[in-house]
């Protein structure tokens, strides 16, 4: 019995772990200049709506990790290996290097 607690504790912690842990997501973007982007962001899934609210004004940065634009909208984002709901999201998305 004192096996079966200590398991379920355990599974517990881990479930409540795995929803705190930072998780890569990519973001269907637009700047203030209204280009589109497609970024990469590491998001809570706890607070994944909170968060995608936060990206605004974070800098979109170019593949030599230099700031380029700021992100003034955001469209959708989902899990990194996942694909966009949006069809202009998912053709940038395939533009982009991997």
């Amino acid at each position: 019995m004192r096996w079966i607690v200590v398991w379920f504790l355990l599974s517990v912690s881990l479930t409540v772990q795995a929803e705190e842990a930072w998780i890569d997501h990519k973001c269907y973007v637009t700047d203030a200049q209204g280009v589109e982007h497609v970024h990469f962001f590491q998001l809570q899934l706890s607070s994944k709506p909170e968060q995608m609210l936060a990206l605004r004004g974070r800098g979109i940065r170019d593949r030599t990790g230099a700031v380029t634009a700021r992100v003034d909208k955001i469209s959708e984002c989902v899990l990194s290996h996942q694909r966009f709901a949006s069809a202009k999201a998912q053709a940038l998305d395939e533009l982009e290097p991997k």
